[in-house]
């Protein structure tokens, strides 16, 4: 890493959260905020062509469009939001940082400015933490009131569609304005079977509030699409067979009426709202020049997904007709990759296909069986921060207010035993340094002929000073080769995994009696019929450390056995793909072919098939 560029990782958040903010600052002049993450397979052109021949990843794969909107803004608001972006340096660790004083001019000379002297709204999402307090919902209280004030026409682009607080909003709006009309503009589908289980079931949840005839014939839910008319040859069929790819929808976007237009990084989802952290910029129009430059911006993102102009998508929806409608009937305008127009006496014969014109359009998302795990879907897509009692309550039906005190016992005693093993008050070594230095330890051990017990060793030590179990997997493998590092990384997970259960049932039941009460039994009782499937899944949905989920669950009182072959079925598989089929199943994951679709699903129905087997095999033998 260069001397002069530094990277902090934040630590401040919940389990599970996502610090979420795009922002980009340049000298305190010029600020962008948006959809766009800072990472690989984000690049397009606007015109989406199914063959752009610059859409590949670094190692020189196509991938699927991708639509996404940033904003940029100069002045004041820039200024704003690099104060925003030091108020996140300096609470995650980082030194104080002065802002910068004489800047020269570095608004992007490409980039015409769309508005000019106009005041803008910055908003945030923060959970609520012991650090600072109470939870900051500013872009949730936003949406709602910016829906609240609709006539005739909301315009969304959003990757997630599942808020509760904005569906109600969108609901209750939508009956009390007979002639609003909503458009919402999406993923066709979501990548994965967690997401699709979160974000999806949320998604069905979302569009079966609109079903009754009053509304359902005013808003739509489509999802935008590319095909291109030209020859499908070898390079172009490894991303599609007939010339059509869906764009993958990443921006977030909120356009009511022709007075208010927000973009940032909020997901129209519920952790977006109170889990997450969040920033969003928006304008609400304060004279006619900037009501019309709101619409313009609607008009051309609307372009961009029926395939059409400004123009012709500005007189449809004057026209009075319903939007359904009058877009439907929107001239089709083509489109052409950067490869359009190029001569070059060597160039390769699948660039003709992406010499061909493309032509845009949007397909409904049907409605679908929004059934799903609950608890899944509550883990997933949260609207505030969960407490340890919270997740109990969801997983077992057991509630109590009181907070789990116990959980704070067990943490102690892992720092007592990591104090013990690595004398940290004298080393001065933060975690992150712990985890580092542990994998470096196990790369150097590639050619010692103790390297396995060494590194059995080093997985039992690190995990009772919580070094995630991620990291020494990953550097057991790459250090000692796929099957070796596979046999190193399955048993040192799972003796890893024992003793940190050992320390928490040496713990006991008495701190959780004490919280618990009665109810304790009742809460083991329901764990231990549902042992290995429960174990199983936790493995795959990772909502707490894995040092601190063994501590609590060897607390509880759980069998070993249960504990232990719910921990292999949970992450022996992982294990093994990683160390084997990473690449494939990367490819097989972003190349959703019938072929890979059914390869994923028939891997996965095997683990389930497994891991309900043998629940259901040990409760008949301790039922007779």
């Amino acid at each position: 890493m260069p001397k002069r560029v530094e990277i902090l990782l934040d630590s401040h958040l919940p389990v599970g959260a996502s610090h979420h903010e795009k922002l980009v600052i340049v000298d305190d002049d010029v600020a962008y905020c948006g959809g766009i993450d800072l990472t690989v397979r984000r690049w397009d052109i606007a015109a989406h062509h199914p063959a752009e021949p610059r859409r590949k990843d670094p190692a020189r794969k196509p991938y699927l469009p991708l639509h996404d909107v940033q904003l940029v803004v100069q002045g004041e608001a820039a200024a704003a939001l690099g104060e925003r972006a030091r108020t996140r340096w300096e609470h995650a660790g980082g030194a104080p940082i002065a802002p910068a004083r004489g800047a020269a001019n570095v608004w992007p000379q490409h980039v015409k400015p769309d508005f000019e002297h106009t005041t803008v709204g910055i908003m945030r999402t923060l959970a609520a933490l012991e650090e600072h307090g109470e939870e900051i919902r500013e872009i949730e209280r936003a949406t709602v009131a910016a829906i609240g004030s609709a006539e005739r026409f909301i315009y969304i682009e959003n990757q997630y569609v599942t808020a509760k607080a904005a569906c109600e909003a969108l609901v209750a709006r939508m009956r009390a304005k007979p002639d609003l009309e909503t458009v919402v503009v999406t993923t066709r589908e979501h990548g994965g079977w967690l997401e699709a289980g979160t974000m999806g079931v949320g998604r069905q949840h979302f569009m079966a509030a609109f079903a009754e005839p009053s509304l359902a014939g005013r808003i739509q839910f489509v999802a935008p699409r590319a095909r291109y008319e030209g020859p499908t040859d070898e390079q172009t069929s490894k991303i599609t067979d007939d010339g059509t790819l869906s764009i993958h929808v990443h921006a977030k976007v909120l356009i009511v009426d022709d007075t208010f237009l927000r973009i940032g990084s909020s997901n129209l989802n519920n952790r977006s709202m109170g889990y997450d952290t969040e920033c969003d910029v928006a304008i609400e129009a304060e004279n006619a020049a900037q009501r019309a430059t709101i619409a313009s911006v609607r008009n051309r993102l609307i372009a961009e997904h029926w395939g059409s102009d400004e123009e012709s998508v500005g007189a449809a929806l004057g026209s009075g007709e319903r939007a359904r409608t009058a877009l439907a009937t929107l001239r089709r305008v083509p489109v052409y990759s950067t490869a359009h127009g190029g001569r070059h006496p060597r160039l390769q014969p699948w660039l003709r296909a992406a010499r061909a014109p493309a032509y845009r359009s949007v397909e409904p998302i049907e409605r679908g069986d929004p059934a799903g795990i609950d608890l899944v879907v509550q883990l997933g897509d949260p609207e505030h921060v969960v407490s340890a009692d919270e997740l109990i309550a969801q997983a077992t039906g057991i509630r109590d207010p009181r907070p789990l005190k116990w959980g704070l016992a067990l943490l102690g005693a892992a720092a007592v035993v990591a104090l013990l093993l690595f004398g940290f008050s004298r080393l001065g070594v933060g975690m992150a340094d712990v985890a580092e230095r542990v994998g470096v330890g196990i790369e150097s051990l590639a050619g010692s002929p103790w390297r396995v017990p060494l590194v059995l060793i080093v997985f039992v030590a690190a995990s009772l000073v919580s070094v995630p179990i991620l990291a020494l997997i990953g550097a057991t493998v790459v250090a000692l080769g796929p099957v070796l590092g596979f046999v190193c990384s399955a048993v040192g997970t799972l003796m890893a995994a024992t003793a940190t259960f050992g320390v928490g049932r040496l713990v006991g039941r008495k701190p959780l009696k004490r919280w618990l009460g009665a109810k304790l039994d009742a809460l083991e009782q329901r764990l231990s019929k549902r042992g290995i499937i429960a174990i199983a899944l936790i493995r795959k949905v990772p909502i707490a450390p894995f040092t601190f989920v063994n501590m609590i669950i060897g607390a509880l009182g759980i069998r070993y056995r249960d504990f232990i072959l719910g921990t292999a079925l949970g992450m022996l598989p992982g294990i093994a793909a990683f160390a084997f089929v990473s690449d494939r199943a990367i490819d097989a994951w972003r190349d959703p072919t019938p072929q890979n679709i059914a390869l994923i699903a028939t891997a996965i129905v095997l683990w389930l098939s497994v891991v309900f087997g043998i629940q259901w095999i040990l409760n008949r033998r301790s039922s007779r």
